[in-house]
């Protein structure tokens, strides 16, 4: 400012009162800035009102020449409330608010600094006190104010208003909220397509289309960066007509999805973000519309504000369309009177359209639909369809711009009354709907055309272009079908072609009138005129054919006549019309010429109804009475020579029949056969007839019908197995073997038809009346006359006689003799067809009659004649026979009755009773079958006796036996048997033993025994269906006859002797007790020749009450290797096999494994009553529960290893199969068998199969659901041990009973609560429920050892006489005291041997125990049979179906009608089921990947425990014999010395020995000797030579690494006395060789095992050394130990590859405790050495001495195998100390650890112990600790 307009001011305002100041105002108006504001803005200043502004200029004039003064503006906002405005409160409470003003100074004069005039803009904010509504209009007020310079405030002008518009308050005040602050808001709605139509191809079409605009706004999560998030829209939809009343849609509302952003930050500031939301809807109405009147739409807006916790839905705003017509159409469009149904047409562009009254008009494009209720008829019009659209949404069509062709299916085929008619070039006009048509004439119905070839008809009528229904078919109701020229109609029934100028189609009858008919003919009159003319012989001028009549046509009645259409869409012909005379020669039957003169017939509904053939000539038929077919072939295989026969009948006249046919009676006439009879059966070589029935009077000729009714249907109807079957009646039977009477017809099959009373084709005859015919009858060749009864009926034919012939009952005999045999008749009576009768169709009832041995009569029901008279086949009783031979007390079961002749054409040829039947074994479940004859003296018929009278067929009287039989054997065992033979009684005429039950069922078969080659037997058994698998059976070897046996002839014993012809006993042949003779060439032999060492053939006697055998006699001495020894067969059953081997006297107590496993009571061991009495002690029963359990243990390792594992899946059959079994037996027992169809049963077997076998379904018999089928059974064999029935289980149960085996005999096992012997340890262990086992020490002394000797002395003292009784009667009378010393005295011999024997089996023990751990723990062994199912799965499967396929047929075979199912009992049907389910589960591959598992896991155990249990044994056996030894001085002289070379140096003792036999393995054989060796004095030792069998299956195959069985000999003797190198010495000595072929392995040791060897300055106190060479072992071993002085050292080394821990355990037994067995083989070294030094001599220089000395031991050792790899170390630390020679004490700590793999365990052993005085009144004490630490587990036993 100049300083000369300051002093203006100044002067200005200090003389203010003195001038008046004004000025002008252009003032416009407010107007709001934003339309948002927001509660929760951060900016400043904060935009949380609404802001404002005002804008005015103020200028000067003249007459207003200056202004100073302040400027401010009041604001009012307001809100739009229906129309009316109203002022929005504010936040502070008021309605205004004034702003904040502005000083404005002016001044007019130019020549002034002022200016003259000044814009100004008041802007502020207006917060409001409430939310504001985005949905109202608001709009600020604002009144500018002026307050001049010392003046009062006032208005300037009037108030000016904003313009009015919508504000978006957003309240969230927090950023982070959960809200998503959104403002949404519809901007506009339009309905943009106006057009719908219900059903559209095109869904978009079946409403009308809506189209919305909408904004969202929103201000969110403004204190972070922008984001997008999908805002949920819901769009609600109204439709309102023009009365404001709702219209229901099928969907009112919608949701879109919009993206928007949480703010808009593309500003200089954040503001709100705003997107734009357009959509489209389909509104689809759920009722029709008007479309002449007008809807509005009306849609409201809302949006989802939150989610969560709960849904929080915002609403927006609403907007509604303009009143607008909607064009509904409900799809309907007409034409004329068609209705289609239109579902497409063009929307856009939109159609033009015209409103009239109650219609719219319009023409619509590219109109698509199809005909109403036929999608198939579909059209598309090309051109513009006119139409107008009714209220109702109904279309006519008013005009067309072409016509519409519509698309139909290929060969539009329609029908009408069963008539069928073809569509073609169909149409749709403005006339309607219309097509070509062409009409398919009924079936059997077709024209000629005069211009067309005779042979070419036609089964058409063309009939143009005609209007058509809705429903497809022609409107008119005649249509006519006029050809150009005259034509011809045929129905293909009746042979005329008749002529016709029309045909009219009749559209809803179905009937086609013929027009202008009259004349015809036959339609093979032209070929029958020629043939009459032909040049052939005159029989064939006429050919026969029943239709021959029709030649003789003469005219129709009437000009017109009807073919009707049946529902089969076949012709159906109704006509009359006469015929002249004529003459033709029937058909069937064949040969018969008939002449007439006149006739006539009347056809209605195609079947003929009256008329004949009148004035006809006599009638004539030839008939066959010879046995020979139609065809010209032997009948019964008899002479093919004609017979003929031949009848007259003079009719008269015939009439017709019904199809054509024609029938007449009359009498017979007089001809070759003058007395009229009836003859047939001619006997060759004879004038005689199997029947001649004599006179008759009266007949009936009947010629059939020729035509078959035309049923119509598909090709599919006329296959028999289609289940309309209408086959069966429109075959040529039905026509060509019906019968009349009195007019009627009777059809195949009906009631009347069975009835058999009617005339079938021929010349019938009838007898009318009883006892007016008599027919003289040919049986067996003996005439038999007798009277007919009046009821029968025959008819005769060229091919012979049929009917039925019944003898009146009291003129037939009662009694005949046929054939030898005596016969009772109860009724005669037979049908025949073609001269033949069967026994279906006789009812001659009657029985025939058996003498002893047979003694039984037997019944039938209908026997049968062969056509000469011979006895043929019989019909039984339903059921059949039950009955029973006498002689041979033989259930015999007869299912079928014939005669078998030695000349079927001669029926005085001699025939033979031959019989189907069923027949038993008392041993078998399985019931036998076979044909049996019977003689007439009763003697079953052999195949010698069958061959020796030339039967027809061969008749053996044999039984086909099972592929497989048990047999029960002792305990419970069973001998499997293979059959050889068939079963067949006894020869009784052979045979000294007549008495009746003397007879027996024999049969051949191979026996499986152990090791052993499968026995040759023959059985010889009972035969009682009364099964009993205990019963008595005589087992014999069989015998040669001309070289031949049972086992090598395909037939033998063809006289069915069942013993040798060969002058000996039967008594003799069976080997009973006292028979006098040698048995030997009958005995059975038992054979092996094993490893090519040793080769057995034992004879054999069999005891049938133990069911075992036992040798006949003891072997000759035999080479062993290396020495002759004689060896003997004590035992052989099912299981189990014993072998002995040397001299022994008759009845010595021998006992080992197998001598107590098997209950051997008929031997005089006396060994298992001496284990019991041994284990018994004070506790009775204990000794029973111990020799129990070894012996069940024997078994479980046996039945794991044996060559079968049938026994390991017995549990699993038992517990999961036969209940399968069983549910199959009920389902097939749900039928009701008596009236249930073969068809059903059918069905219910292969569902049932099926179900069970297969895929499992529940049923009503198994409500729990706890069955399973077969193939799903199979699968969970690899089950847990937890499920009793798994194979798993069977394995685990197998060696736990293997554990108690084991702790019978090395430690203790216990008696349990239920009396089970047990491993667990009593709660309160006591001697009533404890056992111990034979080697457990009490305080050092073998107690049950000691017992088990005394036993087996006792034992052997009853059963000895003379001299050796006498002398242990001395023994067993000498004080208690003084045996049982001497008996301690011997165990002290072979106490050594017996602790090293009780330790493996601890070992072996232990090792079953982790088995059986890793078992339960789902292990090794689990996961290998878990691998074997999961790899057989589909195998499992198709072996499933395939057993089910065989199931079925087998049932089916045995029962192929379930009436037969009551025949068999349960039993027998469930056995049969279930055989074959073992047999099919048998052959599965799995079962010997199983077995191969199982013996890889437990082969080399399984001789572990055997030769441990042995070895504790022989020790027993050397005790007793050296006990007894001084008291049988003679005893060592029977011993057979050794042989070859050795002879110089091993003198002569007693040699025993046995042999282990598992199944059909011999797995070793032990010798144990008392021998004599020189070297080089001579000395005594209990040695042994043992031949163990190698096999690849288990590791010891490591041995020779051969593919099959290798041997080893091993010879050696344990704790040898060597007093000739050292006093008290004794050493093990062992040599062994592995051999297949030739040599593969050598080796052998020898170890100090007692006293000590000295030298000068030091002893030797350990020795011992181990060498093995070979294709897979290779080894050196050695220990030593030294002392000298107080100073002891020891020392061990391995190196090599070793497949057997003992070397190891030589050099060092706990470090081999804990490596365990090689698998299979152990390669690398061992290194140990330890000293022991006297530290109280060596540091302290005082001489050690019972006075004081110290003693220091330290040890220390290291290996390592490359398998694993294995590596680890041993120490040992020792103290010892004594004093004053009264008190020692002694401690040692050994530690072994060993890694395999990532494996560990460690061993360690800590000992203290002491004494304190001087011995024998010394204390003693000591205390071990063993620790171990194995499979994770720590135990210790202290």
């Amino acid at each position: 400012m100049k300083f000369s307009q300051f002093a203006i001011y100044l002067f200005l305002f200090l003389s203010a009162s003195q001038f008046s100041w004004a000025a002008s105002q252009l003032i416009l108006s407010p107007s709001i800035e934003r339309d948002f504001l927001m509660d929760g803005d951060s900016e400043d200043p904060a935009r949380d009102g609404v802001a404002v502004s005002m804008s005015a200029v103020i200028y000067t004039t003249s007459a207003e020449p200056s202004e100073l003064a302040n400027y401010q503006v009041e604001w009012m906002l307001q809100t739009d409330e229906s129309g009316s405005w109203t002022a929005v409160t504010l936040s502070d409470g008021t309605t205004t608010q004034l702003s904040n003003y502005i000083t404005v100074a002016l001044t007019f004069d130019t020549g002034d600094s002022l200016p003259n005039s000044e814009s100004i803009e008041i802007t502020d904010s207006l917060i409001p006190l409430a939310t504001l509504d985005s949905q109202t209009n608001y709009r600020v007020v604002g009144q500018l104010k002026r307050q001049p310079f010392l003046g009062s405030l006032a208005d300037v002008g009037s108030q000016k208003n904003s313009t009015d518009q919508q504000l978006y308050h957003f309240t969230n005040s927090a950023s982070n909220d959960s809200a998503r602050n959104v403002i949404a808001e519809l901007e506009s709605i339009s309905i943009t397509n106006p057009f719908l139509l219900d059903d559209a191809t095109d869904s978009s079409k079946q409403g009308f289309t809506v189209e919305t605009s909408a904004s969202i706004r929103r201000w969110d999560a403004y204190d972070a960066a922008p984001t997008l998030l999908n805002i949920e829209l819901r769009y609600e939809v109204e439709l309102v007509d023009g009365s404001g009343v709702s219209i229901e849609l099928e969907d009112a509302s919608f949701t879109r999805p919009e993206w928007t952003w949480s703010y808009d930050n593309s500003g200089a500031t954040p503001a709100p973000s705003e997107t734009t939301a357009s959509e489209s809807f389909t509104i689809v109405p759920a009722v029709q519309l008007d479309p002449t009147a007008t809807y509005t739409a009306r849609i409201t807006i809302t949006h989802v504000e939150e989610t969560s916790p709960t849904e929080v839905v915002e609403s927006g705003n609403q907007l509604a369309t303009a009143a607008t017509q909607l064009f509904h159409f409900n799809g309907t469009l007409a034409f004329v009177s068609n209705s289609t149904t239109l579902t497409d047409f063009t929307r856009s562009p939109q159609p033009a359209t015209t409103n009239g009254v109650s219609y719219v008009s319009m023409t619509l494009s590219d109109v698509a639909g199809h005909l109403a209720q036929e999608t198939d008829y579909s059209f598309n019009a090309t051109a513009g369809v006119t139409l107008k659209l009714y209220s109702n949404g109904t279309a006519a069509v008013n005009a067309l711009g072409s016509d519409i062709t519509v698309t139909t299916p290929v060969n539009d085929i329609g029908s009408s009354a069963a008539v069928r008619f073809l569509r073609k070039n169909m149409l749709l006009t403005t006339s309607g709907l219309s097509a070509e048509i062409t009409t398919y004439l009924p079936q059997g119905m077709s024209y000629r055309e005069f211009a067309t070839p005779k042979r070419i008809h036609s089964g058409q009528l063309a009939l143009g272009t005609t209007a058509l229904s809705d429903s497809l078919r022609p409107n008119a109701p005649v249509l006519s079908y006029t050809p150009a020229s005259l034509m011809t109609v045929v129905e293909e029934t009746k042979p005329l072609q008749l002529g016709a100028s029309s045909i009219e189609w009749d559209v809803s009858g179905g009937r086609f009138t013929v027009k202008g008919a009259g004349a015809g003919e036959y339609v093979r009159a032209e070929e029958a005129a020629y043939l009459r003319g032909a040049a052939v012989p005159p029989e064939e001028k006429i050919k026969p054919d029943n239709t021959g009549y029709y030649e003789a046509f003469d005219t129709t009645t009437g000009s017109d006549f009807v073919i009707e259409t049946d529902a089969n869409a076949a012709a159906v012909m109704n006509l009359d019309f006469n015929v002249g005379g004529g003459n033709f020669i029937t058909h069937f039957p064949l040969g018969t010429e008939i002449s007439f003169a006149s006739g006539s017939m009347q056809i209605i509904g195609d079947v003929i109804t009256a008329g004949g053939l009148l004035n006809v000539q006599k009638l004539s038929l030839d008939y066959e009475r010879a046995c020979v077919d139609r065809d010209g072939s032997e009948l019964d295989g008899c002479s093919s020579n004609s017979d003929t026969g031949a009848f007259t009948v003079d009719v008269g006249s015939l009439s017709f029949t019904s199809d054509g046919g024609l029938v007449g009676g009359g009498a017979l006439e007089a001809n070759a056969f003058a007395d009229k009879e009836l003859i047939w059966g001619t006997i060759d070589g004879t004038a005689n007839y199997a029947h001649t029935l004599s006179s008759f009077t009266d007949g009936t000729f009947h010629m059939t019908g020729h035509f078959l009714p035309g049923l119509g249907g598909s090709a599919t109807d006329f296959n028999p197995d289609a289940a309309s079957r209408t086959y069966s009646d429109a075959g040529p039977a039905r026509t060509l073997l019906a019968s009349t009477k009195g007019g009627s017809m009777a059809r195949p099959g009906s009631v009347e038809d069975a009835a058999g009373s009617h005339d079938y084709a021929g010349v019938n005859l009838s007898v009318g009346s009883d006892n007016t015919v008599t027919d003289t009858a040919y049986i067996a060749g003996q005439a038999v006359p007798y009277l007919v009864r009046g009821c029968n009926h025959f008819y005769v034919r060229p091919s012979g006689v049929t009917g039925t012939l019944e003898g009146d009952p009291d003129s037939f005999p009662s009694t005949l003799k046929l054939y030898g045999y005596d016969f009772n008749f109860d009724y005669y009576g037979l049908a025949f067809v073609q001269n033949s009768t069967s026994p279906e169709m006789s009812f001659t009832a009657g029985s025939v009659i058996t003498p002893f041995p047979a003694d039984e009569t037997f019944e039938f029901d209908g026997l049968s004649f062969t056509c000469p008279g011979g006895l043929a086949e019989a019909r039984l009783p339903d059921g059949g026979l039950d009955k029973q031979l006498r002689y041979w007390s033989a259930d015999f079961d007869v299912s079928t009755l014939s005669f078998t002749s030695t000349d079927g054409c001669d029926p005085s040829a001699a025939a033979y009773l031959t019989l189907g039947a069923t027949v038993y074994s008392t041993l078998l479940d399985s019931p036998l079958h076979g044909i049996a004859g019977i003689d007439t003296d009763g003697e079953l018929i052999s195949k010698d006796f069958s061959d020796s009278k030339g039967f027809e067929t061969t008749v053996t009287s044999r039984f086909r036996m099972p592929n497989r039989i048990q047999l029960n054997g002792p305990d419970e065992e069973l001998y499997d048997l293979i059959a050889i033979s068939e079963g067949y009684f006894n020869d009784y005429g052979s045979t000294a033993e007549q008495t009746a039950g003397d007879g027996r069922l024999n049969f051949a078969a191979t026996a499986d025994v152990p090791f052993f080659e499968d026995l040759e037997v023959q059985v010889r058994t009972t035969a009682s269906q009364s099964t009993n698998p205990d019963a008595s059976v005589q087992l014999m070897g069989g015998w040669l006859d001309g070289g031949e046996s049972f086992f090598t002839s395909t037939f033998f014993d063809a006289s069915n002797r069942a013993w040798p012809d060969a002058g000996i006993s039967e008594a003799l042949y069976r080997n009973e007790s006292g028979a006098a003779g040698d048995p030997s060439p009958y005995l059975i032999h038992a054979r092996q020749n094993w490893l090519d060492v040793v080769e057995f053939d034992y004879p054999l006697k069999w005891s049938s009450s133990l069911r075992s055998f036992t040798a006949q006699e003891p072997n000759a001495p035999q080479d062993l290797v290396v020495v002759e020894v004689s060896h003997q067969l004590d035992y052989l059953s099912a299981e189990n096999a014993e072998l002995s081997f040397g001299v022994v006297y008759e009845g010595l107590p021998e006992v080992n494994l197998t001598n107590f496993a098997f209950n051997q009571l008929d031997e005089s061991s006396g060994a298992l009553e001496a284990m019991v009495q041994a284990f018994r002690q004070e506790v009775a029963g204990k000794g029973e529960a111990a020799v129990g359990a070894l012996e069940d243990g024997v078994n479980g390792i046996n039945a794991m290893l044996q060559d079968q594992i049938d026994a390991m899946l017995e549990e699993f059959y038992t517990t999961t199969i036969d209940p399968i079994v069983d549910a199959l037996y009920n389902g097939l027992d749900q039928l009701d068998h008596q009236t249930a169809a073969a068809n059903d049963w059918i069905t219910q077997v292969e569902d049932e199969t099926q179900r069970l076998i297969v895929n499992y379904s529940s049923a009503v018999y198994d409500p729990a659901g706890s069955l399973t089928s077969v193939r799903d059974a199979i699968k969970t064999l690899d089950s847990t041990a937890a499920d009793a029935a798994s194979f798993i289980n069977e394995v685990d149960a197998a060696l736990e009973q293997v554990q108690l085996a084991l702790r019978v005999i090395s430690d203790q096992v216990y008696i349990a609560a239920d009396s089970s012997v047990t491993l667990e340890v009593p709660a309160i262990p006591n001697p009533s429920n404890t056992i111990q086992g034979l080697l457990y020490q009490d305080e050092g002394d073998f107690q049950i050892v000691s017992s088990l000797i005394s036993a087996l002395i006792a034992e052997l003292s009853a059963e000895i006489g003379g001299e050796l009784a006498g002398m242990l009667g001395d023994v067993l009378e000498a004080p208690v005291g003084e045996l049982n010393t001497l008996i301690n005295e011997q165990l002290e011999a072979v106490r050594p041997t017996l602790e090293k024997v009780q330790g493996i089996l601890a070992e072996t023990d232990s090792t079953i125990a982790n088995v059986r751990a890793e078992i339960a723990a789902t292990g090794e062994l689990v996961q290998e049979i878990e691998a074997i199912l999961d790899a057989a799965d589909s195998l499992i499967d198709s072996a499933s179906v395939e057993l089910q396929v065989t199931i079925k047929a087998l049932v089916l075979e045995r029962i192929p009608e379930p009436s037969q199912f009551v025949e068999y009992s349960e039993a027998e049907v469930k056995a049969l089921i279930r055989q074959e389910i073992e047999d099919r589960i048998r052959e599965l591959e799995i079962i010997p990947e199983f077995q191969l598992v199982v013996r890889q896991h437990f082969y080399d155990l399984d001789l572990q425990i055997k030769e441990g249990i042995d070895t504790a044994f022989a020790q027993v056996n050397e005790a007793i014999k050296g006990l007894l030894k001084e008291f049988l001085s003679d005893f060592d002289d029977t011993i057979n010395g050794f042989l070859g070379d050795l002879g110089s140096s091993l003198g002569a003792g007693e040699v025993t020995g046995f042999a282990h036999i598992n199944e059909d393995a011999l797995r070793l054989l032990r010798l144990d000797a008392h021998l004599q060796l020189q070297v080089p004095e001579d000395f005594e030792f209990n040695g042994y030579l043992q031949i163990k069998q190698l096999s690849s299956d288990g590791s010891d195959a490591c041995s020779y690494g051969g593919s099959n069985t290798a041997k080893e000999v091993t010879m050696g003797a344990l704790g040898v006395p060597v007093a000739w190198v050292s006093d008290g010495m004794s050493v093990d000595v062992e040599g062994k060789v592995v051999f297949t072929t030739y040599p593969v392995g050598l080796g052998g040791r020898i170890e100090m095992v007692d006293g000590e060897f000295g030298f000068e300055s030091f002893t030797i106190t350990d020795l011992g050394a181990a060498i093995s060479f070979g294709a897979t072992e290779n080894y050196l071993a050695a220990e030593v130990g030294l002392a000298f002085q107080s100073y002891a050292m020891y020392g061990g080394v391995f190196f090599g590859q070793t497949c057997d821990i003992a070397p190891l355990e030589m050099v060092n037994p706990q470090a081999a405790s804990v490596l365990g067995n090689p698998n299979p083989t152990f390669t690398g070294a061992y290194v140990y050495g330890e000293a022991h030094i006297p530290v109280s001599e060596a540091l302290l220089g005082i001489p050690a001495s019972c006075m004081f000395k110290i003693t220091a031991g330290v040890g220390a050792g290291a290996f390592y195998f490359v398998e694993g790899p294995t590596f680890g170390g041993q120490m040992l630390l020792a103290v010892s100390g004594e004093a004053l020679c009264l008190v020692s004490i002694k401690g040692e700590v050994s530690l072994v650890g060993v890694k395999v793999a990532d494996d560990f365990r460690f061993s360690g052993r800590g000992r203290l112990s002491g004494k304190v005085g001087s011995c024998p009144f010394c204390v003693k004490f000591g205390k071990t600790l063993n620790l171990e630490y194995k499979n994770d587990r720590w135990s210790y036993d202290l």
